[in-house]
């Protein structure tokens, strides 16, 4: 995790840039209560008083105050808003929403997702395919808790990566 989040804030590394007049998809990742809903709204926003035609999607089809709360603080910015409160295939509702934005011409279309417990192999592998599907660049979404937990958790990257793999390797680089 430590490396993931080096790489991300890399000086050398360019940061993200979107492209104007295309789909640029962020699908936001983390553990239950990281702020992922919030923070998507709060990027809305900004892309949006930059002058981006911004939308956003709920494919938080686990929490059942995801749909309402998004909807909600798409409402107050004035965004547009995608979500289907009685679907259960986030896959489909992510798959569907930034579709729907893309034809319609939105530059930046923002998938908020499930929070996930420390290691529910089953919503990993579902926002692994929801990522295959749809996503331009994935955010993690962590608190400074989450962070210094010592239980073990793990990262949407291109590899799955274990916070014991991660302290394993450091331990023998300073071994070394």
């Amino acid at each position: 995790m430590v490396n993931e989040l080096s790489n991300m804030l890399d000086p050398g590394k360019e940061p993200y840039a979107p492209k104007k007049g295309q789909a640029n998809v962020i699908m936001f990742v983390g553990l239950q209560g990281s702020g992922k809903t919030t923070t998507c709204t709060k990027l809305a926003y900004y892309y949006q008083r930059k002058g981006w035609r911004v939308a956003l999607v709920c494919a938080d089809t686990f929490r059942a105050g995801a749909f309402d709360q998004l909807r909600q603080n798409a409402a107050k910015i004035k965004v547009p808003f995608f979500g289907d409160n009685t679907q259960k295939d986030p896959v489909s509702v992510a798959t569907e929403g930034v579709n729907h934005f893309s034809e319609a011409g939105f530059e930046i279309i923002i998938v908020d997702t499930s929070g996930k417990h420390k290691q529910e192999e089953a919503l990993f592998q579902e926002m692994v395919e929801v990522a295959t599907a749809i996503v331009t660049l994935t955010l993690p979404i962590l608190d400074r808790n989450q962070i210094m937990s010592s239980s073990s958790w793990t990262v949407l990257s291109d590899k799955h990566v274990t916070r014991k793999q991660q302290l394993s390797r450091k331990q023998s680089r300073s071994e070394a």
